[in-house]
């Protein structure tokens, strides 16, 4: 028999990560942009690279997280229709789409968020694309594959 506090959180589980995917995806993405950007100024900050934090620049991150974090939503939940199973050649093809396909999209969507609320030119959105974009990609192939 289960006590009323686990059935509470089955409840709020299959909510969250059922009926409530996309919402919970793109809160999720949204509190770790504010974080990870929070987290970043501290440290900007202790290394005097910067003297307060800077709101703005965090309502940025978190818009460019809860864009990355519906686009994400929708492409896992395709390319799980697309294709299904967790064989293991399956889990290779899934991760290869992923970094071949999706993150330069992705890397897009976020600077172009990014690059939108700023209002920066074309020119200067596409400069961080191949020098910021392009590390980052660089380093979502040493990390992302091994942790799937």
């Amino acid at each position: 028999m289960e006590t009323g506090a686990l059935q509470l959180l089955k409840t709020i589980g299959r909510a969250l990560f059922g009926r409530h995917l996309l919402l919970t995806n793109a809160t999720f993405s949204t509190v770790m942009g504010i974080a990870g950007d929070i987290v970043q100024q501290h440290y900007e900050i202790l290394s005097g690279h910067q003297s307060v934090l800077n709101p703005v620049r965090t309502s940025h991150m978190a818009a460019a997280g809860l864009t990355t974090g519906v686009v994400c939503h929708y492409w896992y939940a395709l390319l799980d229709r697309w294709m299904v199973g967790r064989a293991l050649r399956t889990v290779v093809l899934k991760v290869l789409y992923d970094q071949v396909v999706f993150s330069p999209v992705n890397l897009v969507v976020y600077f172009g968020t990014v690059a939108v609320l700023e209002r920066s030119r074309p020119a200067a959105l596409w400069e961080e694309l191949c020098t910021k974009g392009g590390h980052i990609y660089r380093v979502e192939w040493v990390v992302w594959p091994p942790a799937q």
